[in-house]
């Protein structure tokens, strides 16, 4: 199995240098490297050709995009590998054994989730984050966390099948991953490896307010409002417990109850602090 890890850039030398440092720092040599930058004019390309000409395996294009879907869209279709990783500039892979790891599994399906270590750049903190669970994932879980692509292998086969929606500047990832495992039904998995190490600080971190509004086109463009509407207030945690509890039928209605009376009687309570007020 081959793995290409498309890394896109654009006037970020600095990230970009050590973005480089950890794919070369990699123990297997079993993948591809492709390099999608967006004709940058920090110096950025210079270091790109130093770093191919040590490395054989280094596909490098550099010319004006549309965006970053874009760009992503140019690497997936250069790549050669059964499988993408979307390492942006300015990430890193957590160790020099990632590639090694995910090359070593027995891996078939179409999109595979490992874990995303988030930066604390303040503390120097990193949490790990993963969404769903081993070999099951929700359109709930889908509609409200981000899944992480930048710690999640997707196969190449899929990415040219379902491109990423170019008309939107951030969250094209997250609309993807519902049309390939909710529309599609692809096959998916989640893996125990630390694949990724992301700095915050990117165009989804810095325009949240674009996020939200894309997110809310995106969503109104896949979905019926009708059943947009079955998902509002639902949270994962509440549906977690829920399903748990529907393994003791009667013991869940007995807590369904609970839950509304505790409810109503929070309600009745904050009406007449206001009132007192």
């Amino acid at each position: 199995m081959k793995l290409s890890i498309i890394t896109i850039n654009y006037n970020n030398r600095a990230g970009l240098m050590r973005t480089l440092k950890s794919v070369k720092e990699q123990d297997a040599l079993t993948f591809e490297h492709v390099i999608i930058d967006g004709a940058s004019t920090d110096g950025s390309v210079d270091v790109i050709k130093a770093y191919s000409k040590e490395r054989a395996n280094v596909i490098l294009l550099s010319e004006p995009g549309t965006g970053i879907y874009n760009a992503m869209n140019k690497g997936a279709r250069l790549a050669s590998g059964e499988y993408c990783l979307f390492l942006n500039s300015g990430d890193e892979l957590y160790s020099d054994s990632v590639v090694s790891q995910f090359l070593s599994l027995d891996i078939t399906s179409e999109i595979v989730q490992g874990y995303l270590a988030r930066l604390n750049e303040d503390t120097g903190v990193s949490t790990l984050k993963r969404i769903g669970e081993k070999e099951r994932i929700s359109l709930l879980e889908l509609l409200t966390q981000y899944m992480p692509q930048p710690s999640t292998f997707i196969r190449r086969a899929l990415m040219l099948r379902i491109p990423y929606d170019e008309k939107y500047r951030i969250i094209s990832d997250s609309k993807f991953f519902i049309e390939a495992l909710v529309f599609n039904n692809c096959t998916y998995e989640a893996i125990d490896i630390k694949v990724t190490r992301f700095y915050p600080g990117g165009i989804s971190n810095t325009e949240t307010e674009r996020v939200r509004e894309e997110w809310t086109k995106a969503k109104k463009e896949m979905f019926p409002p009708r059943l947009l509407l079955d998902y509002e207030g639902i949270t994962v945690e509440g549906n977690r417990l829920l399903r748990r509890l529907s393994k003791y039928r009667g013991f869940r209605r007995y807590m369904i109850k609970l839950c509304n009376l505790s409810i109503d009687l929070y309600d009745l309570f904050s009406q007449k602090l206001i009132g007192n007020k």
